[in-house]
């Protein structure tokens, strides 16, 4: 085989694994999620056949996780980039930083909400990459408290739970919250301002 038919063949290979995560992608984020969603569905809805989706991913889980850290990894870029332009300024703030947050996760929004509703059921391969991305958010958040020497009614370890807490509420009810398709762009004001008001002393 010319290396010229080698190239070519793995072009497609890798256009096929890019479709299968694409597809996977769409159906997780719908209602049906990842526990419904099954590799034949994900075959079908692809266009490729069933041993196509396993030839790329060894099980279902390496699927899963495969998206689970791609979403991940987008959103702690699109923040940490967003943080960084103020990294060295004074004026950065926690009310700012929970802003940052928000605007990073609405492009991903409903799979991300499929993820945090359905965590308890993924490998322990993918709930250690949720850990990781936790445990790099509250870095970021202690860090600008620090810097800021802001005054808080919560220890500084814990501002991060209080503000994953709450934005994970908003998402999972977010029914209650908005009829459009995203409670972070409507309520996201709302989110930051009662997180201020829960772990800032009042004046």
């Amino acid at each position: 085989m010319s290396e010229c038919s080698m190239n070519k063949r793995q072009q497609q290979k890798e256009e096929t694994k890019q479709r299968i995560i694409e597809t996977a992608r769409e159906l997780f984020a719908r209602k049906s999620g990842f526990r419904d969603t099954s590799t034949l569905d994900v075959a079908k809805v692809a266009g490729v056949s069933h041993g196509s989706v396993f030839a790329h991913f060894a099980t279902r889980e390496d699927l899963v996780f495969t998206i689970i850290e791609s979403e991940l990894s987008l959103v702690i870029s699109s923040f940490s980039g967003l943080v960084e332009k103020h990294e060295n300024s004074e004026s950065i703030t926690l009310e700012m930083v929970a802003r940052y947050h928000i605007a990073s996760l609405v492009g991903v929004e409903e799979i991300y909400k499929q993820s945090v509703m359905e965590y308890p059921h993924f490998s322990n391969e993918s709930k250690m990459a949720f850990l990781s991305y936790y445990s790099a958010l509250s870095e970021i958040f202690i860090s600008v408290a620090k810097k800021s020497n802001l005054t808080t009614s919560v220890e500084y370890e814990k501002l991060f739970s209080v503000w994953i807490s709450l934005l994970h509420h908003y998402l999972i009810n977010a029914d209650l919250y908005s009829d459009c398709d995203s409670v972070l762009e409507k309520k996201g004001s709302e989110i930051v301002a009662l997180y201020l008001s829960l772990v800032t002393p009042r004046k």
